[in-house]
């Protein structure tokens, strides 16, 4: 039996602040001689009890008070605020997109935009299928210069439009007579150059037009941010309506001596001022001091890629169309990289893959410590085998051909041997030199051509078909799918269709010869 008595002067504060007191004698102790705390405990639960009793019922009543109308519109502001504190904390980009690809969408379907395929034949080449639809490079860069009105901008490795600079030859007639329009143009529009930082020959002629004030320029060094690389982007861009891209360097050479094929498209200011933000990158980036971005400001945002492709009429044919661009770290957000762009195209491909590119190699190669980059092999080798997809690469022999590019080929056209006959078909296209005043022509006489062409899709882009060009080199291409050619004279009018067509004429022209008969 426990004795209670009274509660004596001596106290204790609770961990709630509530004070109490007791007289030592109040605890009974176990037979170990511990206090027993059993009563005690009893009426602490007892006071916590009916203390959280009252907190409910102030609670409550708190809770009847809200739901009166009078706290309605305090309620309502309330929710409004953490309302914009929310959106606030978004991404104003997604929010502004929205509205945006709507809009941007509804104008792209109903332009109708003319599209050229356009092409240089070095002097002395003949082939014996005439291709009237191809315009060629000279009078294409001529309407360009000529229609402006406003603005020229042009994204180039080099300049060289001048035999002069270089050695005395007659045949940089077009490209003096561009480089004198470029002049003439500078005085009355706006020209913004973005260039590759190169030595002080490649960049004179355009140093040429900066100090006459004719253009602005903006040089971008590549080994500052990726320890190697270049611009190897060559692209047009005339008052955001219309543009070129393609192979040709700004050289009298690509006119003359260089095989090159690019695209022109022409009244059409949603695929013009998407390509203009890819050389918008380059004019941020060529500004002196300019670091890479983390995250891209949302000026230079696309919304068209292989997901999302840009619906448009080209000749009047509905087609699927964007751009890629590279390396990785020049695409902002939605920009497709340049080699994902590839891989898809061949990733859907049903029928057939043929590639003209001047080179291809499944490596990284122009560092330090080259290294093995299969992207590209791996996907060819998937199609052939996975889907059966015939494969036909047109690959370019020349002066600066790299010999290790015959053994991968062989090594590719040995597992295409092992599939079927005709599964993976490679032939080497060399460009004759025709007299020894062309031979001694430096950098010449090559078919400088990077495109390929699918059962309905066409990719023409300005990267050779290695690594670098990918991981460390700004690069770009136009990706144009047709799916419903329908008619007689579809072909006369689908880019897709007139890409095949030139590639015929080249793949069974007596320029190219199988690759077996190149030794290593």
């Amino acid at each position: 039996m426990v004795r209670i008595r009274s509660w004596s002067a001596s106290s204790k504060t609770s961990s709630t602040g509530t004070v109490w007191s007791l007289p030592i004698s109040a605890y009974h102790q176990t037979r170990d001689g511990r206090p027993d705390l059993t009563n005690l405990e009893m009426d602490l639960f007892d006071v916590q009890l009916k203390k959280a009793a009252n907190l409910e019922d102030r609670s409550s009543r708190c809770h009847k008070n809200c739901l009166k109308p009078s706290c309605l519109p305090i309620t309502i502001i309330v929710i409004f605020i953490a309302m914009v504190i929310m959106f606030s904390l978004l991404n104003e980009d997604y929010i502004e997109d929205f509205v945006i690809l709507k809009e941007e969408k509804q104008l792209c379907s109903q332009q109708n935009c003319r599209i050229s395929l356009v092409e240089s034949i070095p002097i002395g080449m003949q082939f014996a299928v005439n291709l009237s639809f191809v315009e060629s490079t000279y009078d294409t860069w001529q309407e360009l210069l000529t229609i402006s009105e406003n603005s020229v901008h042009i994204g180039a490795f080099y300049w060289s439009l001048r035999a002069k600079d270089m050695l005395a030859d007659d045949s940089d007639a077009q490209g003096t007579d561009l480089f004198n329009l470029l002049e003439k143009v500078g005085r009355k529009r706006k020209i913004s150059i973005a260039q590759n930082l190169g030595d002080e020959q490649s960049m004179r002629e355009s140093e040429l037009l900066d100090k006459q004030g004719l253009a602005e320029i903006r040089s971008l060094n590549f080994s500052k941010w990726f320890g190697s690389g270049v611009l190897h982007t060559k692209l047009w861009i005339i008052d955001e309506e219309h543009f070129y891209i393609g192979s040709a360097n700004m050289d009298w050479r690509a006119l003359t001596q260089v095989k090159e094929l690019g695209v022109a498209v022409y009244n059409c200011s949603c695929l013009a001022r998407d390509l203009d933000k890819i050389f918008q990158v380059y004019w941020y980036m060529g500004k002196p001091g300019t670091v890479l971005p983390k995250t891209w400001p949302a000026k230079f945002s696309t919304f068209f890629n292989s997901s999302s492709p840009m619906r448009i009429n080209l000749n009047g044919i509905p087609s699927d169309v964007y751009f890629s661009s590279s390396p990785g770290a020049f695409c902002p957000r939605h920009r497709e990289k340049d080699i994902d762009a590839l891989i898809d195209v061949i990733d859907k491909a049903m029928d057939f893959v043929h590639v003209a590119v001047m080179d291809y190699l499944p490596i990284v190669e122009y560092v330090k410590y080259p290294w093995f980059w299969p992207r590209i092999d791996n996907a060819i080798r998937a199609a052939a085998f996975n889907r059966k997809v015939k494969v036909k690469l047109l690959i370019s022999q020349w002066n600066h051909t790299k010999p290790s590019m015959f053994a991968f080929l062989n090594s590719l056209a040995a597992f295409g041997a092992g599939l079927a006959p005709d599964r993976i078909l490679i032939k080497i296209f060399v460009v004759p030199t025709y007299s020894e005043k062309q031979a001694k022509i430096p950098y010449s006489r090559v078919n400088h051509n990077k495109y390929m062409i699918t059962e309905d899709t066409a990719y023409i882009g300005t990267s050779n078909w290695v690594g670098d060009y990918f991981l460390n080199t700004a690069g770009a291409a136009i990706v144009i799918r047709q799916t419903n050619i329908t008619g007689e004279n579809s072909s006369d009018v689908s880019v897709v269709g007139q890409l095949q067509e030139l590639f015929d004429r080249d793949w069974n022209s007596s320029f190219a010869s199988d690759l077996k008969e190149f030794v290593l």
